[in-house]
């Protein structure tokens, strides 16, 4: 079975937790991951779900990173205002942010539905960057007046899409 990582608090490693998984979508929120085999500090399960497939570990889904999904919005944002294609805005998402690469696989093919899609997805990160921030403490998180620009944003890049049929 497929052992869960786990990250030394004292010394950074990363090495195999105790802790092994036999079903699929297992979740992980502040779970210890025992005495680290470098320095004998503590460790964490980083927090996620996971699911095992054979002697394969699927990180389903990982504690988001705000920075990232703050450098791509503005991405988002001018390839919407400037009905950027899907090939070039794939192409900009994998330049600005690399590890979020595979939302660029999931854009749709046809333009109204492209623009839809990246005016429900900027919604969607205002409103994850502004909940993620105020559990961590970030100070920077978007006011309502941010969120509510993003959504006019959003109905008017849609309104536009669908003019443009």
């Amino acid at each position: 079975m497929p052992r869960i990582p786990a990250v030394c608090e004292n010394c950074q490693a990363i090495f195999p937790s105790r802790v092994d998984v036999r079903a699929q979508n297992v979740t992980f929120v502040s779970c210890g991951g025992g005495a680290c085999p470098r320095c004998g500090g503590n460790s964490k399960i980083l927090d996620g779900v996971y699911s095992a497939l054979g002697n394969t570990l699927h990180i389903l889904l990982q504690q988001a990173n705000t920075g990232l999904l703050k450098q791509l919005v503005p991405v988002l944002d001018e390839a919407a205002k400037r009905q950027l294609s899907r090939d070039t805005i794939r192409a900009r998402i994998e330049e600005t942010t690399p590890e979020l690469r595979t939302i660029g696989d999931c854009l749709p093919e046809t333009r109204t539905e492209l623009y839809a899609f990246i005016a429900i997805l900027l919604t969607l990160l205002a409103m994850l960057i502004a909940v993620v921030g105020h559990k961590s403490g970030d100070k920077t998180e978007p006011s309502q007046q941010v969120i509510n620009q993003y959504i006019d944003n959003s109905l008017e890049i849609t309104y536009r899409a669908a003019d443009s049929k």
